[in-house]
């Protein structure tokens, strides 16, 4: 087939073939770091922007869609799938068009590109209200419902700048908190369990669940009331002292979000303690038809969590497990790798004709009245 290009082709043959080449590394790169390629491009564009309005406004949306894309992104890798939308942003540019968008589809202003910070605030505020949790809403306390927007948004802002933080804080936060002070409560422990990384693979995990088991069901002041307990819950055990026996305080009993949280200990109990002690505990908790139990351990105890696990993978007690695994950071400023297993219990409720609901656990033929 070389003889068709004929002697004259061949080097540009070879120049095509070098361009190739050339390129697939930065193919590469492109497909590993897809927003941080569009906040690139979206300078390169605004380069262009005295001479092309269309560059314009393609400079815009790639530094919208790529800087909160980059905070989307974090936040679905230590959240159930479920529980975040995806985020893509597009322009449009008469009603027709806005007629042939699908349901769901969020509509948001944007100013010139010389208001950035004010654009970006106003993306990340409209993406986190009505594209996290939208399930759940009506069944979250209207506190708690509102500091995570407010967390969440922070968090889509973090790789934004300051300019984007003092934005969010002038015409968002400043004024909703204003006189509220449950509400501002209720934000700086959902902000703390946000830096522990555990707002999302506990606090959001169990909402998400709620969306399932509540559906049928009108939201309630004691379902509201028991979302806002939960988060002083999770509260409480993120900020107990190092080694403090926390004893029942391990578990949540809810009405509807009943769990239990277990600390893998440090290396020199879990040397002298080993997986099985842990496993008894899951064991018991399972027999007690708690709906989840989540696993936690930092630094080197990551991986004596997945040990502690890894039998019940393919056990049929169990619907799912889930791992969730991020960098955190100490109060001493040094950051460290946690974990989260999220052991999702397969329980079902049996209620026959005159007799009182009775608990079984997949695997576990005894069951429990209630």
């Amino acid at each position: 087939m070389l003889a068709l290009f004929g002697a004259a082709s061949l080097p540009a043959f070879r120049d095509a073939s070098a361009w190739l080449l050339a390129a697939s590394p930065v193919a590469l790169l492109i497909k590993a770091f897809p927003n941080e390629f569009k906040q690139g491009l979206s300078h390169i564009s605004g380069r262009f922007s005295a001479i092309s309005q269309r560059a314009e406004r393609e400079a815009v949306r790639q530094d919208l869609e790529g800087t909160l894309s980059l905070g989307a992104a974090r936040l679905s890798t230590l959240a159930p799938v479920a529980s975040i939308l995806p985020l893509k942003i597009d322009y449009i540019r008469s009603g027709e068009e806005v007629e042939r968008l699908p349901d769901g589809t969020l509509i948001v202003g944007v100013a010139h590109h010389e208001n950035r910070d004010r654009n970006l605030v106003a993306a990340a505020w409209a993406y986190v209200t009505n594209a996290v949790l939208c399930d759940v809403r009506s069944y979250l306390d209207d506190y708690v419902s509102q500091g995570i927007d407010f967390v969440l948004t922070k968090e889509l802002l973090s790789s934004a700048g300051p300019g984007a933080m003092r934005e969010f804080l002038r015409r968002i936060w400043r004024p909703a908190v204003m006189g509220q002070a449950r509400l501002k409560e209720l934000s700086a422990k959902l902000d703390r369990l946000q830096l522990d990384q555990l707002l999302g693979p506990v606090l959001m995990s169990e909402f998400a669940d709620l969306a399932t088991s509540l559906g049928f069901r009108l939201p309630t002041e004691a379902i509201q009331k028991e979302t806002a307990d939960f988060v002083d819950y999770m509260y409480d055990l993120a900020t107990r002292e190092p080694g403090e026996d926390i004893g029942d305080r391990a578990n949540f009993d809810g009405a509807q979000i009943k769990c239990k949280v277990i600390f893998v200990a440090r290396p020199s109990v879990y040397l002298v303690k080993g997986p099985s002690a842990y496993r008894k505990v899951i064991d018991w908790a399972v027999r007690r038809a708690y709906h989840n139990i989540y696993l936690l351990g930092l630094g080197r105890n990551h991986d004596y969590v997945g040990e502690v696990v890894e039998p019940y993978r393919t056990d049929p007690r169990f619907r799912s497990v889930q791992t969730f695994s991020a960098l955190r950071r100490n109060t001493n400023g040094r950051s460290m790798r946690q974990v989260v297993v999220r052991l999702s219990v397969d329980v079902t409720y049996r209620v026959g004709i005159g007799q009182r609901p009775i608990i079984a656990v997949a695997g576990d033929h005894g069951g429990r009245r209630a």
